[in-house]
This record gives C-alpha cells, structure tokens and sequence, in this order.
C-alpha cells in the first residue's frame, strides 16, 4: 500500500471526527520521516496499525463511518443521477422543439411550392419548385422523426426519474 492509499483510507475511516485532519497529518509526518531516514514507505505502512486498528483506538467503530459514507454516497450518486436525468428531459424538449419547427418550416415550404407551380409552363422554373417540394417534404419528414423520437426518449427518461424517486425512498 503507497502512503497515499493509506492517507485515504484512513480519511473515509475517521469520516466527520473532530481531529481526524491531525491523525492524519500526525501519519503522513511519520512515515516522510521513516522514508527520509532511508527507509521503504510499504514497509513503514506494513508496520503501522492497519486503518481499522487506528480508529478503534480512537474508541470509534470503523464500520460506523463505513456505513456513514454508503449512505452518503448513495444519495449523492442518486441526487447526481436525478440531474443528469432532468438535463436529458430539458435537452429532448428543445431537440423536439427544434423538430416541431422543421415541421412547420417544411410545411409551409410545401404549401408555397405548390401554390407557385400553379400555373407555370417554364421547365426550369418547375424543376426548380419540384425540387423546392422535395425538400419540403424531406424537411418536414425528419422533423416528425425527431419530435417522435425526441417525445419518446423524454417519457423513459421521465420512468427513469419517477424508478430513482422510488429507489430514493428505499434508502
């Protein structure tokens, strides 16, 4: 085990204890001491009380802080989760948004190629509006695409929300 690992594992074993910042510096000064006088850091550490020693005999029970921690770190990971998940809500909105527009851009883009055929006997000016409709329609194709698509991944990620709101309960 490296001095660092060791640091750090008596860091989530003193948890919230008062002079835990002391005990470890009071480790971190004895073994750069042991390792300025010529010697190995892991046989410094092997030799030292192993984490769990060390707070017992502070009068602490190490699986308290263990426990602590868990929790702790569930309802951050959950709360972490739950942002994530709304962030992706928020994102597929505005991606649907964007495909509503399409929609109505290619729509009316339609509805004014076809108006402007009306009438014309130009042949490059229809291939021109054909073209224009085509478009039109490819436009307003993929813009259903994404607004289902979009509304789709909104309401499983929304599941997805209400399954944590119900994990979160369970903690």
């Amino acid at each position: 085990m490296t001095k660092q690992a060791f640091l750090q594992a008596l860091k989530q074993a003193l948890g919230n204890e008062p002079e835990a910042h002391e005990i470890i510096n009071y480790y971190d000064e004895l073994i750069d001491e042991a390792t300025l006088s010529g010697e190995l850091e892991s046989d410094v550490i092997q030799r030292l009380d192993s984490v769990d020693q060390i707070v017992r005999s502070l009068g602490k029970d190490p699986q308290a802080y263990k426990r602590k921690n868990t929790v702790v770190d569930k309802t951050v990971s959950l709360t972490v989760t739950l942002i994530g998940k709304i962030a992706i809500v928020f994102l597929c909105g505005v991606t649907a948004l964007i495909g509503i527009s399409f929609v109505s851009s290619g729509g009316i883009s339609i509805f004014s190629s076809i108006y402007r055929l009306v009438g014309i006997t130009d042949t490059m000016v229809i291939l021109y509006f054909v073209s224009q409709l085509v478009f039109s329609v490819g436009l307003t194709l993929i813009g259903v695409w994404m607004t289902i698509k979009m509304i789709g991944y909104i309401k499983q990620t929304i599941q997805e929300i209400d399954q944590l709101f119900n994990q979160k309960k369970g903690v």
